[in-house]
């Protein structure tokens, strides 16, 4: 069965599973009775009067609830007339539109009304009626149904009534927070106009170099990451939501190199197993995240090879150096930099028009060091100087490159400079966060003995609460991404396999907030006082650090509310076939009871059968779905790493297509030999010239 045809009969599943729950005495019997709802005797009639083909197994399954589902609103007058009149009120929609259209196109309203009714499979006014009346039955009963079993939604179990009854030998549902492992995710987005298929020769305008520049700045500085967001972020959705990006799933469709790219991390360098109370689940987040598919713990084998010691090319480190080159020249750096205002090119007798905007000093330091599609990491670290490449990796004369340029940057290890900053003091939240990479790679550049330094005082960039900012170049061009593409400073507010998120001020390793409340559907001030709280607090808010709070401060009630809907919006897709929980649910209560005849039997079996299929297709189609997506990702990064390579054919003929920074290095230099250097470079037939 194709997917789009599961859900709706998942929709369709799930609000007559209520109506079941419900009803009774509706309707009277009749003759060739198939099965007995509530009491109540169903024919073949009753089930297939609106069928054209019932003989298909999934249509015997969505009539037994449909029939159901408009029973109970025969006995439910008060929800009855509220459905009557929100379906007129559709009606008119239409009819409305249609008479727009007719306007529009020049057309007559009978043919646009024909139109309305072809595009919802109808034939008549009646027959939309219907139509739009079962939708909002429908809508009605899954409420109902979703009030009475979130937690079950979220973490898994027994579905049950309005009263908790769990009729015996029901089966368990799959919980949302295993089946879909949600991070909260928050980020500040910089879009560029490099294309985002150009990974060696991007270009990039002042103002976006300057924007990154400020980014990094403030952040570094200390800035709260929030208030970065609002000051810069190009996604001003989520800058008004306090840089959140919601909830980010297994099934949110974001492009590979955010969502794939934030697993790969935490699964291959995550949290410590370490931290306090060991809470962190390491080997739960290695198994969910990659090797739930047949061949997921391939690709992750093949993405981990891709993190060479000498290539760097998986965890790619950002000198806080190359973020302060991205400033305007009035700041020290090379934003508004162009041809005219770099006199040592004029000086070698390099021309304008053999000088291309991707050798610009801001466009070099972009593509090295922001133009990649792994993951990055921002340090307090150096760019290398012109004395420090030349005779080592090029010629004096710019006409060879004498070794491939596998340098990266120099770590800050003085008291004073990068390291002091705010940003790069910061320590782990509560100890619950410390990245192990810190501890034990070695990265790009950097010598055993830097890597100590930052395994002792954690100097890399974090947000104001200890958690990394991880760097994106995300977005894929041509596509409704579009949006998203550029560069994202990312958070990770909660991880699916922190179980226990400790209170900042906690001294007493009491007052904590379990990943289950994280995603509670309840907001502070909601009548009943349903939202986690702190039960031993003595001063302060005593509500806990949720999905619905995480903005503590956030005096608007509606915020808080709207976050609360968007966990009952998220739980609603704990499984794709919740539907057959429910069916279930309602054999096991004997709510439904077929008949002991052949043709009942017969469609038992049926639909039985199908619910064993369509459960086993489900579970094989995730898998194949999440293999085919480590595939797709790992071959893009292994693409885009192969673009950016660097080979060596002979002894001092290396193809590169990224052009080193030294080289920009060198057009801020004077005299002689930098002159020969720059004119072997960029000059007619020189080793970057096209």
């Amino acid at each position: 069965m194709k997917k789009s045809k599961l859900i709706t009969c998942l929709s369709a599943a799930f609000v007559s599973a209520m109506a079941l729950m419900s009803c009774s005495s509706l309707i009277k019997s009749k003759s060739g009775v198939i099965l007995t709802i509530d009491g109540v005797d169903y024919t073949a009639e009753d089930l297939f009067n609106d069928q054209k083909t019932p003989a298909a197994a999934e249509a015997k399954f969505n009539a037994v609830y449909k029939v159901a589902i408009r029973a109970y609103f025969k006995n439910h007058t008060e929800d009855e007339s509220e459905i009557k009149r929100n379906t007129q009120i559709k009606i008119n929609e239409q009819k409305a539109t249609a008479q727009s259209n007719a306007d529009k196109n020049g057309t007559s309203y009978d043919e646009e009304w024909k139109k309305i009714l072809d595009s919802n499979g109808v034939e008549d006014e009646t027959g939309l009626y219907n139509k739009f009346e079962y939708e909002l039955q429908k809508e009605k009963f899954e409420n109902k149904l979703y009030e009475n079993n979130y937690d079950v939604l979220r973490t898994g179990g027994k579905l049950h009534d309005k009263d908790g009854k769990i009729p015996e030998g029901t089966d368990d549902v799959p919980g949302y927070l295993a089946e879909k492992m949600p991070y909260h995710m928050k980020h500040i987005l910089v879009k560029v106009g490099a294309a985002a298929g150009d990974n060696t020769t991007g270009t990039i305008t002042a103002a976006e170099s300057e924007k990154l520049y400020k980014v990094i700045r403030d952040l570094a500085n200390g800035a709260n990451f929030d208030a970065v967001s609002n000051d810069y972020s190009d996604d001003k959705t989520a800058a008004e939501s306090h840089a959140s990006l919601g909830i980010m799933s297994r099934d949110t469709s974001f492009v590979d190199d955010f969502k794939l790219g934030t697993y790969f991390y935490e699964a291959e360098y995550g949290y410590s197993t370490s931290i306090s109370g060991g809470d962190y689940q390491a080997s739960k987040a290695k198994e969910k995240l990659f090797s739930t598919g047949s061949m997921a713990a391939t690709w992750e084998e093949d993405i981990t090879k891709l993190i060479d010691p000498t290539s760097g090319e998986a965890i790619g480190v950002i000198p806080y150096e190359a973020a302060e080159k991205l400033a305007l020249r009035a700041d020290g750096g090379y934003a508004d930099v162009e041809y005219d205002q770099i006199p040592s090119l004029k000086a070698a007798g390099v021309k304008k028009e053999d000088f291309k905007d991707k050798y610009l000093p801001r466009n070099v330091i972009f593509n090295k060091y922001f133009n990649k599609h792994n993951i990055m990491i921002i340090a307090p670290a150096k760019l290398p100087t012109y004395s420090t490449l030349v005779g080592d990796y090029f010629s004096a004369d710019g006409t060879k490159r004498l070794k491939e340029d596998n340098y990266t940057c120099t770590y800050d290890t003085s008291t004073s400079a990068y390291p002091n900053k705010e940003g790069f003091k910061r320590a782990p939240k509560n100890n619950d966060y410390v990245i192990a990479t810190e501890a034990g790679t070695n990265f790009k550049g950097a010598t055993s003995s830097d890597v100590g330094q930052y395994a002792t005082t954690q100097h890399i960039l974090r947000d104001e609460n200890g958690r990394t900012i991880f760097v994106f170049r995300s977005g894929t061009g041509g596509s409704s991404n579009d949006d998203y593409q550029g560069i994202h400073f990312v958070v990770i507010e909660r991880s699916p396999f922190i179980g226990k998120e400790f209170d900042d001020n906690n001294t007493s390793g009491q007052h904590y907030t379990e990943l289950k409340e994280y995603y509670t559907e309840y907001y502070p001030g909601q009548p009943g006082g349903h939202h986690p709280e702190y039960t031993d607090v003595t001063t302060g808010d005593k509500n806990k650090h949720t999905f619905p709070n995480y903005i503590m401060l956030d005096p608007e009630l509606k915020n808080k509310k709207d976050r609360a809907d968007t966990v009952k919006s998220e739980l609603k897709k704990c499984t794709s076939d919740l539907n057959t929980y429910i069916y279930d649910y309602l054999l096991k209560d004997n709510k439904i009871q077929f008949k002991d005849s052949d043709q009942a039997k017969a469609i038992q079996k049926s639909i039985t059968d199908w619910i064993g299929i369509n459960r086993e297709d489900a579970k094989i189609e995730k898998e194949h779905n999440w293999d085919n997506n480590w595939q797709t990702y790992y071959y893009s990064l292994a693409a885009k790493y192969d673009e950016r390579k660097e080979y060596k054919v002979s002894a001092n003929h290396i193809i590169s297509r990224l052009v080193p920074e030294a080289c920009t290095a060198a057009l801020y230099s004077s005299g002689t030999d930098i002159s020969n250097f720059i004119k072997g470079a960029f000059g007619v037939g020189g080793i970057f010239h096209e």
